[in-house]
């Protein structure tokens, strides 16, 4: 037991993004497709995707998947900062895998199947594909649960699968969240236009036995608070345990801030453990 903590204490220090290099080939992404490890790709629905894991050579028999999602990268880069999120939830029972949404490569090179079509991000052959994912993830690891944590367009992307895939994930955290797609445009004055998928059209199919927190800064200009608050409101209309939680001072990215901030660390803490 204590060569298993110290080995997860190990991991907890280690860097929590790929270290930059070569981009892969296209011979080389098809040849780790052909086959995927689960470990560094998974094949979904319609693409095979770039994932990285954490704590599979540590966790218990049955643990509890915990997927995370990153945004839409609007301001650049390669998406990380999700897996600085995964990392913090290694535990004995917790497998946690950041994923590469489709049509982004993270920082080593690795692509993920797909293109980046800003009013299509959130479209069904994405979603389908994540979902897709996740199950061969729960089935790879014999995992007893799945969890799924999206950040701004992740959370977008995790609200409607929830409803459009029922059951496919246990519990759902959503982070600056932009629940109701068509709202959201008009705040951000953004043509009504694309194959995008919003959560709230979906709150009806999200089975009741589904948990979900909603948790927005208090200062997101962004994706503003009321996007989430409304959504949780309507989830809990129809009977679904869900709530809404504000981030004091804290505004749309994810950065130290929010990850020091305890009301986000106890979210985190809570949609693992099922306390909601």
């Amino acid at each position: 037991m204590r060569a298993r903590w110290l080995a997860v204490a190990a991991l907890l220090l280690a860097p929590a993004w790929p270290v930059p290099g070569q981009a892969e080939t296209d011979a080389e992404r098809e040849k780790a497709c052909a086959a995927p490890d689960m470990l560094t790709r998974v094949m979904g629905r319609a693409f095979c995707l770039a994932i990285h894991t954490f704590g599979a050579d540590l966790a218990d028999p049955s643990p509890t998947l915990v997927v995370v999602l990153h945004g839409d990268m609007s301001s650049g880069g390669p998406p990380k900062y999700h897996l600085d999120i995964a990392k913090m939830l290694v535990a004995s029972d917790v497998v946690a895998v950041g994923i590469i949404r489709p049509g982004h490569a993270d920082a080593t090179g690795r692509q993920s199947d797909g293109e980046i079509v800003r009013s299509d991000r959130y479209s069904a052959e994405n979603v389908d594909s994540i979902a897709d994912a996740v199950i061969k993830l729960k089935a790879h690891h014999k995992a007893r649960e799945a969890v799924m944590i999206g950040h701004s367009g992740g959370s977008a992307m995790t609200g409607v699968l929830i409803g459009r895939h029922p059951g496919v994930v246990d519990r759902a955290l959503l982070i600056s969240c932009p629940c109701d797609l068509s709202r959201y445009r008009d705040m951000r004055r953004i043509p009504h236009v694309g194959k995008s998928l919003s959560p709230l059209k979906f709150v009806t199919d999200v089975p009741k036995s589904t948990k979900v927190i909603a948790m927005t800064g208090e200062v997101d200009d962004n994706t503003h608070p009321e996007l989430a608050r409304d959504y949780v409101a309507r989830l809990r209309e129809l009977g679904v345990n869900a709530k809404f939680v504000v981030i004091p001072g804290i505004g749309h990215n994810y950065n130290r801030s929010m990850r020091d901030s305890p009301v986000f660390r106890q979210a985190l803490k809570d949609i693992v453990a099922g306390n909601i």
